[in-house]
């Protein structure tokens, strides 16, 4: 499962949320695409994720290119929940982590960009601890999985 998380604001936990990924789920072959923002692509086939040299302040990237299945904004919290968002807040999401100042032309093209996105891909909004059970949680649910073993 290939899954890109967003970090709703500085310090939210992003970087030692995946590295529990890669402690908590070492037996699926985790490893992290890029640590800050990969280049996401659409093609024919499919929405893709791409690892870049641009990456963030623990310099983690690969050289890869792997299919979208999911995205997922991460936002500490007391407690752990992760649930599909609407096109809107998606919307604004996707505003805060990506554009700042855009000229007419750039938001139109990049509107259009984020609507191919948001018609195939699913999008979460992950509210979490830094526990193996937040990791275990998003896990089960990106992947579909609704049971609790």
């Amino acid at each position: 499962m290939k899954l890109i998380f967003f970090r709703l604001t500085h310090g939210t936990g992003k970087s030692t949320h995946t590295s529990l990924w890669l402690k908590y789920l070492a037996d699926k072959n985790p490893y992290i695409l890029n640590d800050d923002k990969p280049a996401i692509r659409i093609l024919e086939n499919g929405i893709f994720a791409y690892g870049t040299p641009f990456s963030g302040k623990h310099d983690m990237s690969e050289n890869k290119k792997v299919k979208l299945k999911a995205i997922c904004f991460l936002e500490q919290a007391e407690r752990n929940e992760i649930a599909k968002v609407e096109t809107a807040e998606a919307i604004k999401l996707f505003f805060e982590q990506t554009v700042s100042h855009l000229k007419k032309e750039e938001l139109e093209k990049f509107l259009d960009i984020l609507e191919k996105i948001l018609e195939e891909i699913p999008v979460y909004k992950l509210r979490c601890d830094m526990s193996e059970e937040a990791v275990q949680l998003s896990y089960r649910t990106l992947k579909g999985d609704t049971n609790e073993d």
